[in-house]
């Protein structure tokens, strides 16, 4: 039997809420040593935090399945040149199972990177699709 707190009855899931008052006061104490040391700013946060671990107490807890469920899984994605109304960029393409294209990465934001070695990295990749078939990609939004 699953012994997550959704499918438990009535008085296990009560005496499992035993852990619910305590978030004020945890989130409370959190932001008072906060506001002391940095300022204030951390209340919504530490809520969170805290009612989060109440809640992983509790064993109130999802799978992703059950989060993600209706996502399509994406098994990888790399760098190709998409070909979309007679132009050619390169851009990210994202495949699931069975290697079919799920989407391109139309909003692609450029070349990105913390430092030089990351930069290099990603032109590599870039230039790595120039050897890949050009991918016709038409938009699912016209």
């Amino acid at each position: 039997m699953d012994n997550r707190y959704q499918y438990q009855p009535w008085y296990v899931k009560l005496w499992r809420m035993r852990h619910l008052p305590l978030v004020p006061f945890v989130a409370l104490k959190a932001i008072w040593w906060h506001a002391l040391h940095n300022g204030v700013g951390y209340c919504r946060t530490n809520w969170s935090i805290a009612k989060g671990l109440a809640h992983c107490k509790m064993n109130y807890v999802y799978t992703s399945d059950e989060v993600f469920g209706d996502r399509p899984k994406i098994n990888y994605w790399n760098y190709r040149v998409v070909e979309q109304k007679g132009l050619l960029e390169v851009l990210e393409v994202y495949y699931g199972p069975n290697d079919e294209v799920l989407f391109v990465e139309e909003n692609y934001p450029g070349i990105l990177g913390n430092d030089m070695d990351e930069l290099k990295r990603c032109l590599e990749k870039q230039i790595e699709a120039l050897n890949r078939p050009i991918l016709k990609w038409e938009p699912d939004d016209q």
